[in-house]
This record gives structure tokens, sequence and C-alpha cells, in this order.
């Protein structure tokens, strides 16, 4: 929850907003048999008599946005998305790499390389390090300590995606991002994708000024 940080008093002052931990990421430890995230989001907003919201997400969490808005359209009027993940994407032989080095590090035991491989991968910028180490350490040590996983969505059909969506992505993030918004632009119904210029991966964090602003603009009205 805590990524949100440099948002929440923007949004705040607009809209009713609610920010979780995912399973597996800060205080929401997995539990020991197999769950779905796009479940858990579902028993979230029937929990809190939320029945139709704007839903916004990054990196893993664009991804589980998506899943949210094709599994259950009618929960979901609008998406704005920041570098997000998407099923079935054919990663680049340069994330490959960096998914192989982060398991073998994993594998040998030595968190803190993880760590740095992570760090150095997604952010430039030495403040957002120091805010996303905490949070990345995190992670890997629930992912570590898992007995169960989350249930893969299958590829998704972007044709489907009814809810209208803004893509943002950096123009200094892996190449697998700007074309994974490109390609929901491409093929949903109702979505466009736009570069933040000088941002990698952890845009919202990078440029929280410029994310909010449009986030804001898109969601007037909406």
């Amino acid at each position: 929850m805590r990524m949100w940080d440099p948002q929440w008093a923007a949004l705040c002052a607009r809209h009713r907003v609610l920010r979780c931990d995912l399973r597996g990421f800060g205080a929401s430890e997995p539990p020991a048999e197999p769950w779905s995230h796009v479940d858990d989001l579902v028993a979230l907003l029937d929990a809190t008599g939320l029945t139709s919201v704007a839903v916004i997400g990054a990196s893993f969490g664009g991804g589980v946005a998506i899943d949210l808005a094709l599994a259950y359209p009618g929960r979901v009027r609008a998406l704005v998305l920041a570098a997000p993940a998407l099923a079935g994407h054919e990663w680049s032989a340069q994330a490959e790499a960096l998914g192989a080095a982060e398991e073998a590090a994993l594998a040998c035991g030595d968190l803190d390389a993880a760590v740095e491989l992570n760090l150095r991968t997604w952010t430039a910028d030495p403040v957002v390090r120091e805010t996303v180490a905490p949070m990345t350490r995190r992670a890997l040590e629930l992912q570590l300590a898992a007995q169960a996983e989350a249930a893969e969505p299958p590829p998704p059909d972007l044709s489907r995606l009814a809810a209208p969506a803004l893509v943002l992505y950096g123009d200094r993030d892996l190449p697998d991002f700007p074309r994974i918004a490109r390609r929901i632009a491409a093929e949903a119904p109702d979505a466009r994708a736009e570069a933040v210029p000088g941002a990698g991966h952890l845009l919202t964090l990078e440029r929280p000024e410029a994310f909010a602003r449009r986030a804001l603009a898109f969601l007037a009205g909406r």
C-alpha cells in the first residue's frame, strides 16, 4: 500500500479511495492453499460495499486490474494502468534474463543480491530505491516462505475489455512495458497509451505529480 503514498492526498481530495496489499505483498501473507487475486479483490469490494469502481494498478497490480475488469466487467467502470503486466505476454530476452538471475540468487539464499538486482532493474532514482528496497525485500521474503501460488489467469482477450483505460508507461522502462501498453491500446475498444517522459518502470513513484495529474484528468466524470 505504501507505494501509493505520493498519490494518496491528491486522489482522496476528489474520490473515495481504497488501497490494499495483495496477498504475498506488504502486510498480506499468502495462504497455504492456491488463491485468486481477482477473487480477493471482489471479496474486498463486497466487504466494503463498493459495487462499481475505477481501478488503478501498477506493474503486477495493473495486470490484476485487467484480469478483474475482464472477469467482472460490471464492477469496473474505468482503468488507470501504470506499466502493467499482462498474462500471456511473451517476455523479451532481457526480461527473461533478469527473472533467471533473480531465481538463481534466491535459490542460493542470497536475498540481498535479489533485492539489489530488482532495485537496479526497476529504478535508477536513489530516493525511490530507498523507498522500494524494504517493500521488495518483504515481497521476496513472502515469496520464499509461500506454500502455494496464486492462480495463473489465462491470456486476456483484450477485445472484451469494456472499461475505458488509460495506460501509462515510462520511456526509460524495459521495452516489454511500452509494447504491452501499445498492445492494450490497439486491441481494447476504449484504451489509449501514453508515455511519461524520464520515467522508468516505477513511474508512480518517480513521477508522482505527473501520474496523479493524468489519472485524475482521465477519471473526471467517470
